[in-house]
């Protein structure tokens, strides 16, 4: 994997714990201007990289939680976009976290729901040993 496929991949594992996220592109974030998607708005931040990945973000402006996030990667057809929403959040241990995550890209659509997040929860540690 390299170019922007492997900028995706390091930018989708960096949203799983986006406490450095201002660092991820370099600090190459614009705000853009703010958008409305049915009967919600929403601030829209884009950022990049020099090899092309472009991400932008829409944050809801009621709850200013992410909403949607779209990711473009070059392809040899230009860029293609993969789309990433967001809801149900629901608060575990103090963090709001999305239960559902519904992801869209040129070919299908699959929507992850989740019954259930648990924080700091103890793992075997024969889990980690060899088959």
């Amino acid at each position: 994997m390299t170019g922007t496929g492997l900028d995706g991949v390091r930018f989708d594992a960096q949203m799983a714990f986006p406490g450095q996220i201002k660092t991820l592109f370099n600090g190459n974030w614009r705000v853009g201007q703010m958008e409305s998607l049915g009967d919600r708005d929403f601030n829209v931040v884009q950022g990049g990289t020099a090899r092309g990945l472009l991400a932008t973000l829409f944050f809801d402006t009621r709850t200013n939680l992410l909403s949607r996030m779209i990711i473009y990667t070059s392809s040899p057809i230009g860029r293609a976009p993969t789309q990433v929403d967001f809801s149900d959040y629901r608060d575990v241990n103090g963090v709001k976290f999305p239960f559902e995550q519904t992801f869209l890209w040129l070919d299908g659509r699959w929507t992850a729901k989740l019954t259930s997040v648990r924080t700091n929860v103890a793992i075997d540690a024969a889990k980690f040993g060899k088959p």
